[in-house]
């Protein structure tokens, strides 16, 4: 009789809220172009905790209402004034040049762009659609555990529930939850939980290791610890599981500048716009301005943003075709600026020990003004037949003191 082929053992990954960073439905993080590739490479299959699905959700709904918010802000300044100069010109002697019949447009194409951008909602359905084009395919796990297995937990003060007098890790116990639903439902699979969440769920001693309070878990559930692969970030996944082949830097810099004309750092400087909406959003991360006084915050803008230094290519990949992953690093002295409404603050971020940034904070306003050197690791997707850069992501990103 011939042999039955041995069944492929599957590997199930699931993704945590805080790996979903910046604008990721945008489609423009070579990390998920990354990720994509190991799915299809590898027939891995992508999962999201039900609490992870709706979290992402509303971060998404709160983003667009507060953008549309300051579209209306905006428009009725634009109303406002068009309606102003209108009138002072309506009675002034040089009322002649009829600005009435223009300034009635602008008013009126202010007026449909609100209600253009007021008429469409983003809802679960829209998250959905931008998840399915970023992971490929997904699915959903239901949380399905106990009140009292939750409220035993938090008592016993295990992770992720472990400081006093606070429920703060509900949320979390309900991910590890839908890991241990997944591990006990594939009994064959490796589970990949990848999460930026060391404080909660990394060892104390070794925060590459699962706690041990979830290591025990999984002893007594029966399931083998060498089952659950535990990964700290998109980046980490992807160094693991995304083999790619590796160019030599100096040829591929030599064909750069053969096709181009140009070296590639007088390239990369040429359009750096979209590297610095990345450092914005990295800041905005590592500051983690949401739990500094609430998720309602203003823009962060450069007020100085240097040129590149000490620009070089670390590394080149074959990603597929045309397609090349370019690691370039850099540094850059930059001046920023940051003014918002909040509510009282009584948390300090812990970069401020860092000191490369000053607030002015009273319980309803606060004002960041902070400059500095930025180091940092930009990963690309580079087109070589279109010699463009398709795709963005930071790797990494340190501040230090002028």
């Amino acid at each position: 009789m011939p042999k039955s082929k041995s069944k492929k053992k599957k590997t199930l990954v699931v993704f945590d809220t805080n790996i979903f960073r910046g604008k990721w439905w945008l489609g423009n993080d070579v990390h998920w172009a990354e990720y994509k590739k190991c799915v299809e490479m590898l027939e891995l299959e992508t999962f999201l905790p039900d609490a992870v699905f709706f979290e992402i959700t509303d971060r998404v709904i709160c983003l667009y209402l507060s953008m549309i918010e300051d579209i209306e802000k905006n428009i009725r300044k634009i109303r406002d004034k068009a309606n102003q100069l209108n009138s002072e010109f309506m009675t002034s002697s040089v009322h002649n040049v009829q600005p009435d019949k223009k300034l009635s447009k602008v008013i009126s194409s202010c007026d449909g762009i609100q209600r253009e951008w007021t008429s469409r909602p983003v809802a679960e359905d829209v998250v959905s659609e931008s998840l399915l084009s970023l992971l490929g395919s997904y699915k959903r796990v239901k949380t399905e555990v106990s009140h009292e297995l939750l409220l035993s937990r938090l008592f016993s003060r295990k992770k992720p529930f472990k400081e006093k007098d606070t429920d703060k890790g509900y949320r979390d116990a309900l991910i590890w939850n839908c890991v241990l639903e997944l591990a006990r439902k594939n009994s064959k699979a490796t589970i990949v939980f990848v999460t930026e969440n060391r404080k909660d769920f990394s060892s104390d001693e070794d925060e590459n290791l699962l706690d041990e309070s979830f290591l025990n878990d999984l002893d007594s559930e029966g399931i083998d610890r060498n089952r659950i692969k535990y990964i700290r970030s998109l980046t980490l996944f992807n160094q693991g599981y995304f083999v790619a082949k590796a160019i030599p830097v100096d040829k591929w810099l030599e064909d750069f500048e053969k096709s181009n004309e140009e070296s590639f750092d007088e390239y990369l400087t040429f359009d750096i716009s979209p590297i610095q909406q990345l450092l914005l959003d990295e800041i905005e991360y590592v500051l983690d301005f949401s739990e500094f006084h609430g998720t309602d915050y203003g823009d962060i803008d450069f007020t100085y943003f240097g040129e590149l230094e000490n620009l070089s290519v670390t590394a080149v990949k074959k990603f597929d075709k045309n397609l090349e992953i370019v690691i370039v690093r850099f540094s850059v002295e930059f001046a920023l600026n940051f003014s918002s409404e909040v509510q009282p603050a009584y948390w300090y971020t812990e970069d401020n020990s860092e000191f490369w940034i000053e607030m002015h904070l009273n319980d309803h306003y606060v004002l960041m003004e902070g400059s500095g050197f930025l180091d940092a690791t930009v990963r690309m997707l580079y087109n070589s037949e279109s010699g463009k850069i398709e795709k963005y992501s930071i790797d990494e990103a340190s501040f230090r003191s002028i």
